[in-house]
């Protein structure tokens, strides 16, 4: 069991554009992760509230405290490593579907530091 694994994730990482796709993947997911630290640092340690969300039609909706900017990275290191297994489990049958997995995995963290962006954005204007 563990042996096909290895095998099915040596044929993955072998391939070029699926290394160029975890790696830009995992480029996001450090990136959000330093910028939610670092500018974030003072007010996790203080435990003040922050605005998490924005809505244009009725402004900030959703404070908490400010460890809860950092969910957004967590889920999306977990959603990595989960899409990374399930394109190295895909690779096999359809070299195709993991590079789609791995491109829309790239997505959804470019969109994670786009939001982490935001929420940084949010709490300097106000």
């Amino acid at each position: 069991m563990i042996l096909t694994i290895n095998n099915k994730l040596k044929s993955l990482i072998v391939d070029r554009a699926a290394r160029r796709l975890v790696a830009l993947c995992i480029f996001f997911d450090l990136a959000t992760w330093v910028l939610l630290l670092v500018r974030l640092a003072p007010a996790i340690k203080s435990g003040r509230l922050i605005a998490l969300h924005y809505n244009v039609y009725l402004n900030v909706n959703n404070v908490g405290p400010a460890g809860f900017a950092l969910v957004g990275a967590a889920v999306g290191a977990a959603i990595i490593i989960i899409n990374f297994l399930l394109a190295a489990h895909a690779y096999e049958s359809s070299r195709q579907n993991s590079i789609v997995i791995l491109a829309v995995s790239a997505f959804y963290e470019f969109l994670i530091f786009l939001a982490a962006f935001f929420i940084i954005f949010i709490n300097l204007t106000r």
